[in-house]
């Protein structure tokens, strides 16, 4: 069926990518907090970027004490929110 008319309007950010084996972006010997805080390292303090690291966390649905675990320990899900924070 071909639409005759109309837009397609996406609500908030463009769709991206999830890759089925978050865990392979991941690096291992890292906590979720370095991974997660990594790309703030040169723009924010250690507090700033504890508390973007733990806002962002929770906002995928993780609790922000999973900061301190390495990756490697997560489940496959919990893998794939690390990966899209």
């Amino acid at each position: 069926m071909t639409p005759e008319s109309g837009t397609i309007d996406y609500l908030g950010p463009r769709p991206q990518v999830v890759f089925q084996d978050a865990g392979a972006s991941l690096t291992p010997w890292m906590t979720v907090g370095e991974i997660v805080g990594e790309r703030l390292l040169k723009t924010t303090t250690r507090a700033e970027r504890r508390e973007r690291v733990a806002l962002t966390l929770r906002q995928v649905g993780l609790p922000p004490d999973v900061a301190a675990v390495k990756a490697s320990s997560l489940s496959g899900g919990q893998r794939q929110r690390v990966a899209m924070a």
